[in-house]
């Protein structure tokens, strides 16, 4: 019976079936052979293009050997262009790239559209900057069309790989304008595993181009240059790339991830140039040492004069190396804007002057355009030992803007001696919203200073902004450790900022038994009458204990200091709220039986008697630092410190000693 063949549709006769009066051979070979010499026809141009998208750079001439590869690596990319694009592979080597062969006056190579530039690994194949044409401005690779199409219309489609790239040793004489790869007004383009070493402006500049992502890449910068940032985000402007088509396109989702960097220069991750505005960005799990012992670095920071919207900068590794220094520095102007931005998961570690800060450094008369700034789950390492003059210290600070929340951060904080004022570990200044909880701060050395101006915690309000607006604050759970710190944790403000805060401080743990000035200062009372829970270290304040567990004894007295200690209230204002945690086994058996406070009172004959623990307080004045001096006092029965009440017949059994805990809060 005929059929057909089911990819070619060839006819096909069966000879039993159909009979030897029906099979024409003849006819059926020759339809036959005309529909496959047509399919061939069809195809026969797409199979030849598909042998031609992979090229060598051999097969131009380009052989590695440490000469100039200009034309021939060009030659390459042209071809590539002409048949619709592909793959450029180079070989090992060094590639010499110049403007002196170039076909343009500012870049030594244009790539093309669709194309893949591939080398044989980081450090297998190099481009490098012809050494005599080292002082001469010029970009080494970038995209076709950069200069004459705006918005994203320049050639995209753009994959670079598996080489490095650097402009030299390091020279005295560097070019002052031109990157090592410059991407204008370009669409898709994916930068991974490239090398590169120094770098007299930028390894990668992305000026008004989207879904750009920079991955996996190596570099070692030790040219240390004015404005050579490792990575720049840029619009199209005139101080973007050499030769760049101003219409000021704005980049938009730019990805710089896994990449490792060692840099002595001034700022290593640029987020923003130039009035631009950048949107959708990522910058995660990158490690960034920042090498400069003799000056200060931004690890990650931006232009004053830029904004920045919907950005996650999560998982990053910092290393600082100088008391200037800066980890995550984000801060702009009023008049500019950064919202939606989560700084996360972040480790960042050394000498410093700033681990994270987020909004403006100028005080304006409202609250700036800086919302929904989430600083969460950073670890943060900072020495500040070796400052003698710096000001204005901070680990984590957010400043001038509507919302912003600081939550589950650890700050650890070295501090010894040093002659520097107003070190605040985690501050928020004049935040319309603020939210500072379940964070960790530990100093260290802080007895050693002398100057009295380190804080645990401050919430400031600017009196220019508070005398026409409200600011709602909460400090919640957090925790602070030190000694000889000045507030633990502080509420304060300008002219006649108190009418203007409304602050929640509440379930705060500070541990100092002897701070500079005390635990807690407000301006006016928090709004929460619960604060500040903490538990009293009873073997600081001289009794035979364990640390906050106290040995107690039926028929004693034991009065202290409360080691609660707030300023900047009235004495009639001052609350104090306190819970006893009771066990009659050991020290360490709170967490298996722990027993209710049960009291009892009962008369024998002209005796009276009485089980239980009480706890009393007395307010006895201010002292010099302006602290409420509150003296508590336990006092346990006559008869028994407790009483346990048998559940089944409801039967007392009376505790002559034990061991308790105080917990108590203003």
């Amino acid at each position: 019976m005929a059929s057909n063949t089911p990819n070619l549709n060839l006819y096909m006769k069966d000879p039993v079936t159909e009979g030897n009066d029906f099979f024409d051979i003849k006819t059926m070979m020759n339809d036959n052979w005309r529909a496959i010499d047509t399919f061939a026809g069809s195809t026969k141009g797409s199979l030849e293009k598909a042998t031609k998208f992979v090229v060598t750079s051999d097969m131009f001439g380009a052989t590695g050997n440490n000469t100039d590869q200009t034309q021939a690596i060009q030659n390459a990319l042209n071809y590539l262009e002409s048949v619709g694009g592909g793959k450029l592979v180079l070989g090992a080597g060094t590639f010499l790239l110049s403007l002196a062969k170039s076909v343009h006056s500012k870049a030594c190579i244009l790539i093309p559209a669709g194309v893949t530039i591939e080398g044989s690994g980081m450090g297998v194949t190099i481009l490098k900057r012809l050494e005599s044409e080292r002082n001469q401005d010029g970009v080494l690779l970038v995209n076709k069309d950069y200069d004459t199409k705006g918005e994203y219309k320049a050639a995209g489609n753009i994959t670079l790989r598996n080489f490095t790239i650097t402009d030299g040793d390091v020279t005295a004489t560097p070019r002052t304008y031109g990157d090592l790869i410059a991407l204008g007004h370009a669409d898709n383009v994916l930068i991974e595993r490239v090398g590169s070493l120094n770098h007299d402006q930028h390894f990668v500049d992305v000026c008004g181009s989207r879904n750009i992502t920079i991955r996996d890449c190596m570099c070692n910068n030790l040219q240390d240059t004015y404005g050579s940032a490792t990575i720049q985000i840029d619009r199209a402007k005139s101080l973007g790339i050499w030769g760049l088509l101003l219409d000021d396109t704005n980049p938009s989702n730019v990805t710089i991830e896994g990449n490792n960097i060692t840099s002595i220069s001034e700022l290593i991750l640029q987020l923003g140039h130039g009035k631009s505005t950048v949107e959708d960005l990522s910058v995660v799990d990158n490690v960034i040492t920042c090498a400069n012992t003799a000056k200060g670095q931004i690890a990650i920071g931006n232009d004053e004069d830029t904004s920045i919207s919907t950005a996650d900068i999560e998982d990053n590794k910092i290393e600082l190396n100088n008391i200037n220094s800066a980890g995550i520095y984000l801060v702009g102007d009023p008049t500019n804007k950064f919202e939606n931005i989560s700084i996360s998961s972040n480790i960042v570690t050394g000498k410093m002057r700033a681990a994270i800060f987020v909004g403006s450094s100028t005080m304006p008369s409202t609250f700036a355009n800086f919302k929904n700034v989430l600083v969460s789950e950073n670890t943060v390492d900072m020495d500040i030992r070796e400052s003698t003059s710096t000001h204005y210290i901070s680990g984590i600070r957010v400043s001038n803007g509507i919302s912003a929340a600081i939550c589950n951060n650890t700050v650890r904080f070295a501090c010894q001696g040093g002659g520097y004022a107003d070190a605040k570990i985690i501050r928020a200044d004049s935040f319309k919203d603020i939210l500072i909880s379940a964070n960790q701060i530990i100093m260290a050395d802080s007895n050693s200073r002398t100057d009295a101006q380190l804080y645990g915690i401050q919430l400031e309000m600017d009196s220019a902004i508070a005398n026409s607006l409200y600011c709602k604050a909460k400090i919640i759970s957090n925790m602070v450790l030190g000694t000889g710190y000045r507030w633990g944790i502080s509420e304060r403000g300008g002219v006649n900022v108190s009418n203007f805060l409304q602050a929640v401080v509440s379930q705060n743990n500070v541990y100092d038994d002897a701070p500079m000035q005390g635990h807690y200062h407000e301006s006016t009372p928090s709004l929460d009458g619960t604060n500040n829970l903490q538990f009293v270290n009873f073997e600081s304040l001289g009794f035979a204990a364990t640390g906050p567990v106290l040995t107690i004894q039926s028929a004693k007295t034991y009065t202290f200091v409360s080691p609660i200690r707030k300023s900047g209230i009235t004495q009639t204002a001052y609350t104090t709220s306190g819970t006893m945690f009771f066990n009659p086994i050991s020290a360490t058996a709170f967490g298996t039986d722990a027993e209710d406070i049960e009291t009892a009172y009962w008369v024998e004959g002209s005796t009276t008697k009485f089980v239980g623990t009480v706890v009393s307080k007395s307010v006895t004045g201010n002292d010099a630092n302006g602290r409420v001096i509150n003296t508590l006092t336990i006092n346990t029965g006559n008869a028994g410190c407790n009483m346990a009440i048998n559940p089944t017949d409801h039967t007392g059994s009376i505790r002559s000693s034990g061991y308790l805990m105080l917990r108590v809060g203003v």
